[in-house]
C-alpha cells in the first residue's frame, strides 16, 4: 500500500501545476506524499519554493530536455 498520491499536470500551464499540488497536499495525512508530474518549465521554480515555505520535503526528478521538460516532484508532508 502506497502513501503517495499522483497528480498529473502534463499539458497544464502556470499556475495550474502549483495550484493542483497545493490542493493535493492539503488532503495528505502527516507522513504521506504527493507526486506531481508537470511539463511546465515554471513549475521547476514554483513548486520547490512553495514546498520550502510550507516546510515540506521536495524531491525533483528531471527528464527530457530544456525544450521538452518533464518534471516529477515528490512532496512529503512532515509528521
Amino acid at each position: 500500500m502506497s502513501d503517495t498520491t499522483l497528480v498529473d499536470c502534463r499539458g497544464l500551464a502556470c499556475p495550474m501545476p502549483l495550484l493542483k499540488a497545493k490542493l493535493a497536499y492539503a488532503t495528505l495525512a502527516p507522513g504521506a506524499s504527493v507526486s506531481v508530474v508537470a511539463d511546465d518549465p515554471g513549475a521547476d521554480r514554483d513548486i520547490p519554493t512553495w514546498a520550502k515555505r510550507v516546510g515540506a520535503s521536495c524531491r525533483i526528478e528531471r527528464l527530457g530536455d530544456d525544450g521538452n521538460p518533464l518534471l516529477t516532484f515528490t512532496i512529503g508532508k512532515p509528521f
